[in-house]
């Protein structure tokens, strides 16, 4: 309960600072010249006194988003002899025009941006860091400005760009170089989009987009001192002992220029520093660009003739080039064929060698990345370009099997680059690689990416002859459609969806193709559940029901266990849906029955993700039949189910999903309590709700934590009456308080109601009426605003009991 001081006494990296430290109040203590002014208001701070009678007595830390992504190397190094860019490129922002750093590779331009996300601009909302590759979409983007918001994946974008006219974050674009045709087009739209609504951008470019307002930086050049200066700094990187002289004496041969200072000094671990030197002279009046071509091909060609191995090595750099984001030892194996797969320590011998030679460098245990300056001089062998994608692929399948699609996030700019190559040499090997990912890209939070694949295999093979390829497009459109409904236009893409699946249906027979006439009934099912949801409830569930069991016609447990055990649980979905309309007990029996069909198959060790879900599902629908019958017995078994889910929706493996379980679970405590052990159910109820609250934040689902902190309240309520009355009581009250920050009048009004409701009978047991009558009046009027005419007469009886009317 005691406050927090912080004094920022160094300077380091956002991405470096604990998660605690960035989301509280500091002091800079980084600045020579406001040492004393700010040293003076944390002491004021801390014995209470404001440092001013308006003034708050800190600053907060600005947030860089995509930290992650930024290049180590521009962490590594301090900004040196670059103070007037800095304050030019403040100038430049502040017209909230986008802003161009232009020029030659190697410059700085990156360094320069960093420092101004790192540090933090005046008057934005925090950085965001996008880097551009030849595969980026304008999603990538999309997906990190929510992440910066704290804004679900399914958060319309046009909710994104209202946050930032309110709170204008910078943006940085690195590498814009890598954008063209249609991707710079549709990024210039974008950008422009954003300086409509007040963004701060910064984009890192060799040349400047056409956009109509637009500000342009080019760097520049350092002096000899501040060259020579990061010259000492890379070597010291390198482990180098170089007097000043030499290291003067090369910053002026590399012409002043960052990179070839630093490609230089990495090659004089391994050769003479007297013929670098050489070499940069013999270089002289070549434009910079030709200089570090010449350079990094001339090391190529040395390592080639004084290295044992070194043709090799060389030839598989160019292999290597091919990949995006790094590599591993596997992938290597798979871009060098049989040969190498067979003979391990030659292909280690080989990465040692290019390691050694800085071509190469190993980020962490597992992964490879070629140096940047490398990747632009060296070539791509487009022989590899099959093998590339044939690896991608079956890694893709492999990890899909497993349910594992975080150890794949590694690997995402591979796999683009994949079915971009693909797609321009064998459109329907694209469609079979794109169809592979769709489970991974759909958990990565790239509906709208992988929806793009599909639609535009389906436009190349609009022509294919082959009914089971259509069939197959037809399908994989339908989860298109279906995967961007839970984005935007919900009933219009379920409409489209549904629409492929029966053009996907022409295509086939039970008879023909009866595994793919199962999977696209079971598709079919899902598009209509979603529906139902929208529209025509009866009608819709009526025909998910039809769907699910015509392809349980077909996917017998026998030949497809897994896709019977995926449709079980899916009818079981539906008729537990359809139990709200009609024959409760019977559907919800129904229901049961289902879930415990797909159990049979759907088993831990094969597909725990799913497991847990249908066992999820189980414990809700034995905890709605406790309603109707056997309420001891069902919770009993409700809860049973909910705690063999939590074996498997870890914290780890699926935080949301082991939340809202923890949440189910405390509900079927708190109502088992009114049978049995009625104090230590509400405490479990009590610790699982808790236990939600740790990911069912405020930021991340807003709502559910709302719920969660309601149903807090009505647990501590409750355990009021036995123990501890005023301490629960009190608990209650803050926990209802909490709830009413989210649940509001306007975006849940019948929340809001039940909440204020609750909220008025904790302070009714704690002997404050009039809080309670506040209360209810709330509650009273927005029950009859949403037509619960039951509770709202309740609240009015309260009222006239308590509140004198």
């Amino acid at each position: 309960g005691k406050k927090l001081y912080v004094a920022l006494l160094e300077p380091i990296p956002i991405e470096d600072t604990p998660l605690l430290l960035g989301s509280i109040q500091y002091a800079d203590l980084t600045r020579p010249e406001r040492f004393d002014e700010t040293l003076h208001k944390l002491i004021a701070a801390l014995r209470g006194e404001p440092s001013a009678p308006d003034a708050p007595s800190a600053a907060q830390y600005p947030r860089l988003t995509g930290a992650e992504n930024v290049d180590r190397r521009l962490r590594d190094l301090p900004l040196i002899g670059r103070e007037t860019d800095l304050k030019q490129l403040h100038d430049h922002l502040k017209t909230r025009q986008p802003t161009f750093i232009l020029g030659i590779g190697g410059v700085g331009k990156s360094r320069l941006a960093y420092e101004i996300a790192r540090q933090g601009l005046d008057g934005a909302y925090g950085a965001v860091w996008h880097v551009c590759r030849d595969v980026s979409a304008v999603e990538g983007l999309h997906n990190l400005l929510r992440e910066h918001y704290n804004k679900p994946p399914e958060t319309p974008f046009r909710d994104v760009l209202r946050l930032i006219q309110e709170q204008p974050p910078l943006i940085v674009l690195d590498n814009a170089d890598a954008l063209e045709g249609g991707r710079q087009e549709a990024y210039q739209r974008l950008v422009e989009d954003l300086a409509r609504h007040d963004a701060y951008i910064l984009i890192i470019s060799r040349v400047a987009w056409r956009i109509h307002s637009k500000r342009e930086h080019r760097p520049l050049a350092l002096s000899l001192e501040a060259a020579t200066a990061i010259a000492a700094e890379m070597a010291q990187r390198e482990q180098l002992e170089l007097p000043e002289a030499d290291l003067r004496q090369l910053a002026e041969r590399a012409r002043r220029h960052p990179r070839l200072i630093e490609w230089s000094l990495m090659q004089a671990r391994e050769r003479p520093f007297s013929r670098i030197l050489d070499e940069l002279s013999a270089l002289q009046g070549k434009r910079i660009e030709e200089v570090l071509n010449e350079m990094i091909g001339r090391t190529l060609e040395q390592m080639h003739q004084s290295e044992p191995g070194g043709a090799e090595a060389a030839a598989l750099l160019k292999r290597l080039n091919v990949c995006r984001g790094g590599f591993t030892f596997a992938a290597a194996q798979a871009l060098q064929g049989e040969a190498a797969a067979s003979d391990a320590d030659a292909l280690e011998d080989s990465l040692s060698l290019l390691i050694k030679w800085r071509f190469i460098s190993k980020v962490d245990r597992e992964r490879y990345e070629v140096y940047p300056l490398v990747v632009e001089v060296i070539g791509e062998d487009e022989a590899a370009y099959a093998p590339h994608w044939a690896y991608y692929k079956r890694l893709v399948q492999r990890h899909d099997a497993r349910q594992d699609y975080s150890g794949l996030a590694g690997d995402f700019e591979n796999i683009a680059i994949a079915f971009e190559r693909l797609r321009g040499r064998d459109a329907v090997a694209a469609f079979w690689f794109a169809s592979a990912c769709y489970n991974f890209l759909l958990n990565r939070a790239r509906a709208r990416l992988w929806a793009d694949w599909i639609q535009r295999c389906a436009t190349s093979l609009a022509n294919a002859k082959d009914s089971y390829l259509r069939c197959a497009i037809q399908n994989n459109l339908g989860s298109a459609y279906s995967a961007l409904a839970a984005l935007e236009d919900r009933a219009g893409n379920l409409a489209r969806a549904i629409a492929a699946y029966r053009e996907a249906l022409r295509f086939l027979t039970p008879e023909s193709a009866p595994l793919a006439y199962a999977m696209t009934q079971n598709n079919l099912g899902l598009a209509y559940k979603a529906l139902a949801a929208l529209e025509d409830r009866a009608g819709n569930l009526a025909r998910a029901i039809a769907a699910y069991q015509e392809a349980l016609r077909f996917w017998a447990p026998e030949s497809a266990p897994l896709d019977y055990a995926v449709t079980q649980n899916n009818l079981g979905t539906a008729y537990h849906n359809f139990a709200a309309l009609e024959d409760r007990a019977g559907n919800l029996a129904r229901a049961i029955a289902a879930y415990q069909e797909a159990l049979r198959f759907w088993t831990p060790e094969s597909v725990p993700l799913a497991y847990a879900m249908t066992q999820n599902n189980l414990g809700l629908a034995y905890h709605n039949l406790a309603a109707l019958e056997d309420r001891a017995g069902n919770l009993a078994r409700a809860i049973a189910a909910y705690q063999e889910a939590l074996r498997f929706w870890t914290l780890e493996s699926a935080p949301l999903d082991y939340a809202m379980t923890q949440h189910n679970l405390g509900l079927a405590y708190h109502n088992l309590a009114a049978r049995d052990d009625r104090a230590g159910n509400l405490a479990r109820a009590i610790a699982a709700y808790q236990e939600a609250l740790r990911f069912r934040t405020p930021e991340s689902a807003p709502l559910d934590y709302a719920m969660t902190q309601h149903n807090l309240g009505f647990a501590y309520r409750a355990l009021a009456e036995l123990e501890d009355r005023a301490g629960n009581l009190a608990r209650a009250i803050a926990a209802y308080q909490e709830a009413l920050r989210f649940w509001r009048r306007k975006s849940a009004p019948l929340a809001y109601a039940m909440t204020q409701h609750g909220l008025g009978l904790a302070h009714q047991q704690a002997g404050d009426l009039e809080a309670a009558c506040a209360c209810w009046r709330q509650a009273e009027r927005y029950y009859r605003q949403m037509g619960d005419n039951e509770r709202a007469e309740e609240v009015r009886r309260l009222l006239q009991r308590h509140c004198n009317g």
